[in-house]
């Protein structure tokens, strides 16, 4: 290899444990955060596996040496298996993903707005058993959708070319990108403001298809949801007003300025930040909550409640819909076995471990009160974009097309014009 060649090959070396961290993962160099913009991450995982790689970069090319543990490589489509001392050559360009090998939890999304129908998606770019991108925007289409949430950083490509195309094809839009990463790390900053560049830079893209106002709707799409994420301290205690450690005020100070920046950067794209109280995360309860809307100006970002969410974590989705309809941008309607939901809370389990058991149903065959919902959504005058979501585990994911019309069924059945 002569000097130029060597001068040009760009290598990091990386060392870390894979956690819910949230569009990356817990290492020592820097170096394996700024390069996530190439690799599909998202909070939504775990695996505790140690492992060590080695990339280098020449051009349009890469090539993953794995120097420690094994690995999964997705790329075109396939699944590698790379152990220890053997390597992988891809077209730097296109995307792919690595991780350590480890179980999942898949979240599918159904999107419709307030009375007409729209669309669904799905999350969690790390799960092996996901289709494909392409595929999820065929199917939408085949379904007769018209819109879907981006889902986490890394699911699809954030090349605004190749993403409108596929819309287009599609004749869907998107409603949605999301931010779900560890927001109270301040080591973590740089590479979550980063993601939100990454993420406003393709949906405010002028090549994508657009989601019209509705009359009423207080903003237009698509919007930033924003999620706290990765600490074992209150995924384990998920649910449990009175075991869940909270912050103090100088915790909260801090925190809250990073939740403050994540928005502000993408109010400075003209996306609309909403802030989705989540199981498992330092805004999950009713004091938690009152707390971020009693210090977040409005101004800045508003509320994303999740119907389900609020039922796991001991509210009532008709009482606080309505007590915040002055901050409610948009909303996200799941249902909960309650059998299920209270068998897992008997156990000390993770939030989405406890979903792999089946927690999340078909909305309409669960604990929530749909019709009472439609009320409250009537009476505080909401128009905007729904999402449908239900988290399951991805090995049951051919039952996913099934439940979500189930669920949309449902939902007519009882009035909701979709």
């Amino acid at each position: 290899m002569d000097q130029e060649t060597r001068e040009r090959i760009r290598i990091n070396n990386e060392k870390g444990i894979i956690r819910e961290s949230g569009g990356g993962f817990h290492s020592p160099l820097e170096s394996a955060v700024r390069h996530m913009f190439y690799t599909a991450w998202s909070g939504r995982y775990e695996c505790n596996r140690i492992y060590s790689v080695r990339r280098e970069h020449l051009d349009f090319y890469s090539v993953i040496y794995v120097l420690e543990g094994q690995l999964e490589v997705e790329y075109e489509g396939k699944i590698l298996q790379v152990r220890q001392n053997e390597a992988v050559l891809l077209d730097f360009h296109k995307p792919h993903a690595y991780r350590a090998v480890s179980d999942r939890v898949d979240k599918w999304e159904m999107l419709f707005k307030g009375n007409e129908s729209a669309a669904w998606g799905v999350d969690n770019p790390e799960n092996p058993y996901l289709p494909a991108w392409t595929k999820v925007l065929s199917e939408a289409h085949q379904a007769g959708y018209t819109a879907i949430e981006l889902g986490p950083y890394g699911y699809m490509p954030i090349d605004p070319v190749v993403v409108a195309e596929e819309l287009e094809k599609n004749q869907l839009a998107i409603v949605a990108g999301t931010i779900f990463h560890d927001l109270v790390d301040p080591a973590n900053q740089p590479s979550v403001l980063e993601a939100v560049d990454n993420i406003c830079k393709l949906i405010t893209d002028d090549r994508l298809p657009k989601l019209p106002v509705l009359e009423g709707q207080k903003f237009p799409t698509p919007y930033m949801t924003v999620m706290d994420w990765g600490h074992d301290e209150r995924d384990f205690n998920a649910g449990h007003v009175d075991r869940a450690p909270r912050m103090n005020a100088e915790e909260w100070k801090q925190f809250l300025g990073h939740v403050r920046a994540v928005c502000e950067r993408a109010n400075s794209w003209g996306v609309r930040p909403v802030i989705h109280p989540h199981s498992g995360t330092y805004i999950e309860f009713s004091d938690e909550i009152a707390r971020y809307v009693q210090d977040m100006p409005y101004e800045i970002a508003g509320l994303c409640l999740d119907t389900g969410h609020l039922y796991y974590c001991d509210m009532d989705p008709v009482t606080y819909l309505k007590k915040y309809a002055d901050v409610l941008d948009y909303v996200h309607f799941k249902d909960v076995d309650q059998k299920v939901y209270e068998q897992v809370m008997s156990e000390h389990i993770r939030f989405f471990d406890g979903c792999g058991k089946g927690t999340m149903c078909p909305v309409g065959t669960g604990a929530l009160d749909y019709p009472g919902i439609k009320t409250a959504l009537e009476e505080i005058g909401y128009s905007g974009y729904i999402t449908i979501e239900q988290e399951r585990d991805p090995r049951n994911q051919e039952t996913s097309l099934r439940d979500i019309k189930a669920s949309v069924d449902y939902l007519k059945s009882v009035g909701y014009q979709i």
